[in-house]
Formats: C-alpha cells, structure tokens, sequence
C-alpha cells in the first residue's frame, strides 16, 4: 500500500442487529476490529495522505443510508 493510496474496505454490516437470542446483532462486522484496520492504514510508515473509503452494499434492504 502507497502512502497515497485509496482503500476500499468492504465491511458486513447488511444484516446488523439481526439474529435471535444471544446471536442478536452479530451478523455484522465487529466495529472494533473495523477500528483498529482504520488506524493500521492510517500509521502507515511513510504517513498516509490517501483515501479510505468503508462501503457496503445493502441490497434493497434499506437503499438510502440516510433513513
């Protein structure tokens, strides 16, 4: 990875808070883990000047991330 790369990272968060039980909101990335990866990119040795982008795609569960 350059220092002024664009990073696409691609989380599961399609089917958050869903499940049953002690399963309930489990089906998607954990946010923690999703935090350290961000800081990762961001102590990169040369620095980081680039762009990082967390995207998901939510299949017509709910189209507009503003609602």
């Amino acid at each position: 990875m350059a220092p002024d790369d664009v990073v696409v990272i691609k989380v599961n968060n399609q089917w958050g808070g869903q499940g049953e039980g002690d399963g309930l909101g489990r089906l998607s990335t954990n946010t923690d883990v999703l935090k350290g990866l961000l800081w990762r990119i961001l102590q990169h040795p040369d620095g980081f000047s680039g762009e990082v982008v967390v995207a998901e795609n939510t299949q017509y569960v709910n189209p507009s991330w503003e609602t």
